[in-house]
């Protein structure tokens, strides 16, 4: 058997016994149409091989063993990898043009309505919108960190994540340049991962590559597809602070005071109220929706010509993608209230951003 593929990725993975020892190097080979296999090398292979196999080369393999394969956070969803042998045949072909990553971008829609088999490990690219300062996790003398991060796709849905260790300081060390506007991120062989309701992406321990304002096709296609002239593109992006990311269960099953709704009017302090109510009815007189700065998320006012005004950022945009402000009216046994719902929130209970149900709207009803 003979294939013609580029390693797109090379990664080293210690041996089983002895993590301080290389015991195989794992490759992800691409084939002109795109598609991706894993392929073995063992440690008493290494010599063999070393000075044929390299990320971004194009290579013919032949005489290789094909086995089956299976487990969790699989970099490829094929259902064979490749495993070399004395006899593998590696042979140079540098004249034929095949994809230099491989990438396969997943839809941050599908991920958040859990549409993704969360066995393999994915691709995603989107804008980044908040990123917290390195957080050090160190335990037992053992150095370890971690970022938070956001990202937003073109249709406005956005997905939270964490790197730790090397990826973290990748990370930094770009955040530390203090350059101006929101980096266009690409994170590839990513988990996903779900906790109860809650979905949001974390690096592999040998797989993951990021790239971040990467001067490469994929990235610069994804910055002519952003909304010409947005000026919130030169807006920095939101610090994220470790002390106040939490999830929603956090927030509301482990930081909530329990209250009652005739309780919460007598709190004299900040904090977190969590109630059991009933929503009774929507306040019909505001919108359910408002024009929101790509940068801080605050109201826009509009100026007309399609250009928008930001007071908190100061300056003027030319794309405010909407996001909710659902005035609900609820009750339980002792009273009533008004709570507002924000993005967020109700994303989480419809599952539809405000720009699409705005779009469904107007196409329908001509909203």
């Amino acid at each position: 058997m003979e294939i013609e593929g580029e390693d797109c990725e090379v990664l080293e993975q210690p041996d089983f016994k002895d993590h301080t020892v290389i015991g195989t190097r794992e490759l992800i080979l691409v084939d002109e149409k795109g598609s991706k296999i894993q392929a073995t090398i063992n440690k008493h292979l290494f010599d063999n091989y070393k000075n044929l196999v390299k990320e971004g080369a194009t290579r013919i393999i032949s005489n290789f063993l094909v086995k089956k394969t299976g487990g969790q956070h699989r970099a490829t969803s094929h259902d064979y990898k490749i495993v070399f042998i004395y006899k593998t045949n590696v042979k140079e072909c540098d004249n034929v043009q095949l994809p230099l990553y491989g990438f396969d971008f997943v839809p941050f829609d599908k991920m958040l309505k859990k549409e993704v088999n969360d066995v393999f490990l994915v691709d995603v690219i989107g804008e980044c919108t908040a990123m917290s300062d390195k957080i050090d996790t160190s335990t037992n003398g053992t150095p370890n960190y971690k970022v938070m991060f956001e990202l937003e796709d073109l249709k406005k849905y956005t997905i939270s994540g964490t790197v730790w260790g090397k990826y973290a300081e990748q990370m930094t060390e770009y955040k530390k340049k203090g350059i101006q506007g929101r980096p266009i991120i690409i994170l590839q062989f990513v988990k996903i991962k779900r906790w109860r309701d809650q979905v949001s992406l974390c690096n592999s321990l040998f797989a993951t590559k990021i790239f971040i304002n990467e001067d490469i096709s994929e990235v610069n296609d994804y910055k002519e597809s952003i909304t010409d002239g947005d000026d919130s593109r030169s807006m920095g992006i939101t610090h994220l602070s470790s002390q106040n990311s939490h999830s929603i269960e956090d927030e509301f099953m482990k930081l909530a005071d329990g209250k009652q709704l005739d309780e919460i009017p007598d709190t004299n302090k900040e904090c977190f109220c969590a109630t059991v109510a009933t929503i009774v009815g929507f306040e019909k007189d505001t919108n359910w929706y408002y024009n929101s700065c790509k940068s801080c998320n605050k109201k826009v006012d509009y100026e007309g010509g399609g250009r928008y005004w930001c007071i908190k950022c100061d300056s003027h945009v030319k794309s405010a993608p909407p996001r909710y402000k659902v005035t609900v009216s609820v009750e339980d046994d002792n009273g009533s209230a008004s709570f507002v719902m924000f993005d967020r929130e109700v994303f989480q209970a419809i599952q539809i951003s405000a720009m699409d149900l705005k779009d469904k709207l107007l196409r329908v009803y001509n909203y």
